[in-house]
């Protein structure tokens, strides 16, 4: 069983898990934008992929990520707080701590040539404890390694609050029992799939998401809108006949998402159902001339042009 399966489709992580998930999760709303659909009569396609955060997800600070939260240094001491791990000072910066050891990670990275480098949030965590109980920051009890996952996903929803987007349950329900080969190509951390779980009561593969589709950021330690993610899933589906042209890629972000999956090939639509997520980056030299093929203000509207085609696999 490989790194994905043994260790994110965890049950027992998962159990774990989801008392901290109904205390930091309620229902949210996406917040209307001002675009109006653009969508095709048909969509000859054979394969579907997503972004996760601002797409599948709502995502209340607008993508994930820990240095998108308004007030990280509140964050971090009321998720250390509510674990029971209380930090002395009050006037001391922990995120500082914290943030420079993801740019530490981040430049080791780049010197291997990595433009966009990716951590793996545990293991900054790790790290970040170890540094604070060498200096004697805790008032009580230090947390031990087993309470990191834990800690780290009461950060991030206290940063950054999720919630399932409207119509994505229907579409995906839609798309696998149409036979639609289903993938995501994600920012994303450990606690991602387990979102899944929470909200659907299954992990991505028993949504229809094929294992080796889903491809994680911290995984692959580099991060959108690097091409090698958008690469590998285009590899993989040309050796099964897959043509780029038959890929559907579904994002909301115009440099992170529809820029990377067009310059591998693929037809791309760009997710403009909640303002809090949608990035169109219209000074970004990176963004220049890219069009997406469809703009889509609801999930559920690509049911049409999708169904309109005569290649929907059954």
């Amino acid at each position: 069983m490989d790194r994905v399966e043994g260790s994110l489709y965890s049950e027992g992580l998962y159990r774990r898990a989801e008392l901290v998930f109904h205390r930091y999760l309620t229902p949210l709303e996406p917040h209307p934008t001002d675009r109006d659909p653009i969508l095709p009569e048909s969509l000859p396609i054979k394969a579907l992929l997503f972004d996760v955060y601002g797409t599948l997800f709502i995502s209340g600070s607008g993508d994930i990520g820990v240095v998108q939260t308004q007030n990280p240094e509140h964050a971090m001491r009321r998720a250390m707080r509510e674990a029971g791990f209380p930090l002395m000072e009050e006037d001391a910066s922990y995120t500082s701590i914290f943030f420079s050891l993801i740019e530490k990670h981040h430049e080791a990275r780049r010197r291997e040539g990595i433009l966009f480098p990716e951590v793996d949030i545990l293991e900054i965590w790790k790290e970040f404890i170890e540094a604070l109980i060498e200096e004697g920051r805790f008032e009580g009890e230090s947390p031990s390694e087993e309470d990191l996952p834990l800690l780290a996903i009461r950060y991030e929803l206290i940063s950054n609050p999720v919630f399932p987007m409207p119509g994505a349950e229907e579409l995906l329900s839609f798309l696998r029992e149409a036979g639609f080969t289903l993938g995501i190509i994600s920012n994303a951390q450990f606690y991602t799939p387990l979102l899944f779980r929470h909200f659907w009561n299954h992990f991505p593969p028993s949504l229809g998401f094929r294992s080796d589709l889903c491809i994680y950021s911290f995984l692959c330690g580099e991060a959108k809108p690097s091409r090698s993610l958008f690469e590998k899933a285009r590899s993989l589906l040309e050796t099964e006949g897959v043509d780029p042209d038959q890929v559907l890629y579904v994002g909301n972000d115009m440099r992170n998402d529809i820029a990377p999956a067009a310059e591998v090939g693929f037809r791309t639509a760009l997710f403009a159902g909640d303002s809090r997520s949608l990035r169109t980056r219209e000074e970004d030299p990176s963004c220049r001339g890219v069009v997406p093929d469809c703009v889509i203000t609801d999930l559920r509207e690509l049911l049409s042009p999708i169904t309109a085609t005569k290649e929907v696999p059954r």
